[in-house]
């Protein structure tokens, strides 16, 4: 049998998901094709990928993210690229095509999901976030909008996603174009990595489809206590309590301000660690850029007292299985799917926005002891081993296929 998956990325969280799952599906008998976006990161991060195929230029891919952000007209463009991959899919001849992420100025949702709906086998679609039933956003907490589940228009975030330079707002039009051309899909089964994710889903225009969870897996055999690198003898022996952050790109929804203000409020012998910036943040706070090795990774959330993830807005954070397989507990706001990771011997969850409920949360951890956490935390990251997740995609591709 042969399945084709399709994402903006080959790289990072959820290009690294695509692959994966198809090595799995290649191990278990299926002939696996990949696709995605042409992009500098892309070849960058290509080591010589089997049966991939990279879905339009740099050129055609750059005009078509500046169209979008001075007309805020989504996914128009990329019609000879769209065209392209549609070729590349009837030489491969799929018999189920799995859907990630196609927002990203690479794709004509218009020209792909007419051809879907022709071309009629199984569909499955991993939802990473709120992108496929919205005018424009993959999230709207932070804004605290509830226009997507009747119909966008008047979009109090804007500046949020592209749109920006013009002042004009098409997220209605937007919003009803993607629900004309997604529930024309009659063999569509949806994923989403959070039980959260899910019941958003089923309160849009996707209500009454097949929806599904499949979490987010790590690789257990990197992300574990690690106390053995020089990173851990870096920053453990500094005599403090180290709290940590960890994020791919930080911003007002992620949450840095709230670090920053702990690094203020905490005690003397505490002391804030946050990877993804080389930005200075205070004297109290140390900054790394972001790593790509996850082994170096595991030593930073080995080495932290707590892992503390602020965010206003998210699906189902990866960083919060990483440190619990490394055996630190987390804290974290209940904000999207990012409680469902961490259960009350794994770390504390209060309410979204409440500072100092997390403030106090962290001191109590770290006065309790991580040790007093860390077997918990290693013994609850076992249900997130990225193997057996991506072995329930390939058990849902054969669950459909013998329909």
């Amino acid at each position: 049998m042969r399945v084709l998956q399709i994402n903006f990325l080959n790289c990072f969280s959820t290009g690294n998901i695509m692959l994966n799952t198809a090595r799995v599906a290649r191990e278990r008998g299926f002939v696996a094709y990949t696709a995605s976006k042409d992009s500098r990161d892309a070849r960058k991060a290509d080591r010589g990928l089997v049966n991939h195929y990279y879905i339009g230029s740099r050129l055609e891919n750059t005009f078509h993210r500046y169209f979008s952000w001075y007309t805020d007209l989504q996914d128009v463009c990329s019609c000879f690229s769209t065209l392209r991959l549609i070729r590349q899919i009837e030489k491969v001849k799929p018999d189920l095509i799995h859907l990630h992420d196609v927002v990203g100025w690479y794709l004509n949702i218009d020209i792909l999901f007419k051809y879907l709906k022709k071309k009629d086998v199984p569909i499955v679609w991993t939802f990473h976030d709120c992108w496929a039933f919205t005018g424009r956003c993959i999230y709207f907490d932070y804004a605290a909008c509830s226009r997507w589940k009747e119909g966008c228009g008047h979009c109090p975030q804007k500046s949020y996603m592209p749109g920006t330079r013009t002042p004009w707002d098409f997220s209605g039009w937007n919003w009803r174009r993607k629900r004309c051309l997604f529930t024309s899909l009659d063999k569509l089964t949806i994923v989403t990595p959070s039980r959260w994710l899910k019941e958003l889903t089923e309160e849009s225009f996707f209500a009454g489809r097949d929806i599904r969870v499949i979490n987010n897996g790590i690789d257990l055999t990197v992300f574990k206590p690690k106390t053995d690198g020089r990173l851990y003898e870096d920053f453990h022996p500094l005599g403090k309590k180290i709290v940590l952050g960890v994020a791919g790109a930080w911003s007002a929804r992620k949450g840095l301000d709230t670090l920053v203000q702990l690094s203020k409020e905490l005690p003397e012998d505490y002391y804030l660690l946050v990877v993804g910036t080389e930005e200075y943040l205070g004297e109290n706070i140390t900054t790394i850029a972001r790593t790509h090795n996850p082994s170096e990774l595991a030593e930073l959330y080995s080495a932290a007292s707590v892992f503390v993830n602020p965010t206003l807005e998210d699906n189902f954070p990866t960083v919060n299985l990483e440190a619990i397989a490394c055996g630190t507990p987390v804290v974290t706001y209940r904000t999207g799917g990012s409680p469902e990771s961490v259960s009350e011997k794994a770390g504390v969850v209060v309410e979204k926005g409440d500072y100092e409920a997390l403030k106090k949360a962290v001191i109590a951890i770290c006065e309790k002891g991580k040790e007093a956490f860390q077997d918990a935390c290693v013994e609850a990251s076992k249900k997130y081993d990225m193997n057996a997740r991506f072995n329930d995609y390939v058990d849902l591709y054969e669950e459909l296929l013998k329909r």
